[in-house]
């Protein structure tokens, strides 16, 4: 038998033997059971403290401010969005209501935009400063001050990535379950 022939049936069997075990780590999800009186009031709290909820179930992620839970349902208050081309007054106040059977997670969500911000500065100043300590503030002999633009620019395009993380990755903190 030619061993030319044989690799794809080998490759074959790495690569179906690696999707079985990919997928037997990946489970299905599943909801918990409904939150007793200790986990409604810590629950109850935190909402009324006016803090971003996070809500997740099987096929989305709520985030929100001003829900409502009680011992069947999470109630959320959503705006309304208006369409390309509205028909009558915007509709405001729409409520949905989740049952606890499809919730899997509640947090408490925390953006940290100033704290990427303040790193992303803190970074960026440095690596800047660093440019500009080596090199002096020129680039070129006729006194440009491109060093010191490059540094500036640096430290802005540092603070702008370190916001943008901050922001994309929140702090949460898991009320439920």
């Amino acid at each position: 038998m030619n061993p030319a022939a044989q690799v794809p049936a080998r490759m074959r069997t790495v690569v179906l033997g690696a999707m079985a075990v990919v997928l037997s780590w990946a489970g299905p999800a599943h909801a918990v059971a409904p939150p007793d009186s200790a986990q409604l009031g810590t629950l109850r709290s935190a909402i009324a403290s006016g803090a971003l909820i996070g809500i997740s179930t099987s096929r989305y992620e709520l985030l929100r401010r001003g829900v409502t839970v009680d011992e069947s349902f999470v109630t959320v208050r959503t705006q309304g969005r208006a369409a390309l081309v509205l028909s009558g007054a915007p509709e405001s106040g729409i409520e949905r209501r989740i049952p606890w059977a499809d919730i899997e997670h509640v947090n408490e969500v925390h953006p940290r935009g100033g704290r990427g911000l303040l790193i992303g500065i803190l970074v960026g100043g440095a690596l800047g400063g660093a440019l500009v300590a080596i090199n002096g503030p020129d680039m070129f002999e006729s006194g440009d001050g491109g060093a010191v633009a490059y540094a500036i620019l640096l430290t802005s395009a540092s603070a702008t990535a370190g916001l943008v993380s901050g922001l994309a990755n929140p702090s949460r903190h898991s009320l439920y379950p």
